[in-house]
């Protein structure tokens, strides 16, 4: 394992993301896939939240179509700005050409997400590699329309990057947990758990206290509380600790905070570099 003093502290990784519309079947719109599952057997709503862009739909007889594009074999189609936004609170909304046409809730288990909007509700199998979110429709059913079934579309979305951030020191200051951990690889953990991939862990009850005046202070077990500083400009945090700087892209969900680490630099042993480790933090 690498030690890192905060990385943070050696044990914060940072997720985000996963969600699907069913009701996209409904409206002739569908997602395209590709890329099999790696390690994403214990997604969290916080670890797939984002703003995905559709960028190609499939049919599970090959049939592949970039967006805007319409699959002939199961009369499905989608959009050139569909886009879908997935909240770590559970709730999605997908909007068609810049247009949200469906607002619902989503609820993950192991990686099956199940949807539901409105009358619809729909099951999907869902892979997450880096920013890359792929859907496979396994069920559909409607309660105003029983004769409607799975065509067990694949639809593959492209994670957009955040806007800017908005978020203060003053909002941030508070204590949070951290609850999960995730790999570039798409492998992820919840807490207490470990990242083969990139040899990180996460303990039951580590935590970190950001204060108003720039500084904060890191809790893992069985090690004495660390004390640093920190910075936040636009959606970027960078935090210093003894002889190491690491920068982190952040989103806020409500409570949720997700750190993409981005850079990683100790000047006292400059072989350690950045291994993209993604932690989701909950405020206490």
């Amino acid at each position: 394992m690498k030690q890192k003093a905060w990385r943070l502290q050696a044990q914060w990784k940072w997720a985000a993301p996963v969600a699907a519309l069913g009701a996209m079947v409904l409206a002739g719109c569908g997602g395209g896939g590709g890329g099999g599952p790696v390690g994403n057997s214990n997604l969290t709503p916080a670890q797939v939240a984002g703003t995905y862009r559709q960028t190609s739909i499939s049919s599970p007889s090959g049939e592949v179509r970039a967006c805007p594009g319409t699959l002939t074999s199961i009369a499905a189609s989608c959009g050139a700005n569909d886009v879908l936004t997935l909240s770590g609170d559970g709730t999605l909304a997908l909007a068609f050409n810049g247009q949200t046409v469906f607002d619902g809730t989503f609820t993950i288990s192991g990686n099956t997400l199940t949807q539901t909007s409105g009358t619809t509700k729909a099951t999907f199998t869902v892979t997450l590699v880096g920013n890359a979110l792929t859907l496979r429709e396994t069920a559909l059913s409607s309660t105003i329309d029983p004769t409607i079934t799975t065509t067990q579309v694949i639809r593959t979305y492209q994670r957009q990057a955040p806007p800017p951030n908005t978020l203060t020191v003053a909002q941030l200051a508070g204590t949070y947990r951290t609850t999960t951990l995730a790999a570039p690889s798409g492998q992820a953990v919840n807490c207490p758990g470990t990242l083969t991939d990139i040899s990180e862990s996460c303990g039951t009850n580590d935590l970190v206290t950001f204060n108003a005046n720039g500084t904060f202070t890191s809790t893992l077990a069985g090690q004495q509380p660390a004390t640093g500083t920190f910075t936040l400009s636009g959606n970027t945090i960078t935090t210093v600790l003894g002889t190491q700087t690491t920068t982190f892209g952040v989103t806020q969900n409500g409570n949720i905070l997700t750190l993409r680490e981005t850079a990683f630099n100790d000047t006292a042993n400059p072989t350690i570099t950045s291994n993209g480790q993604i932690v989701t933090i909950t405020r206490q």
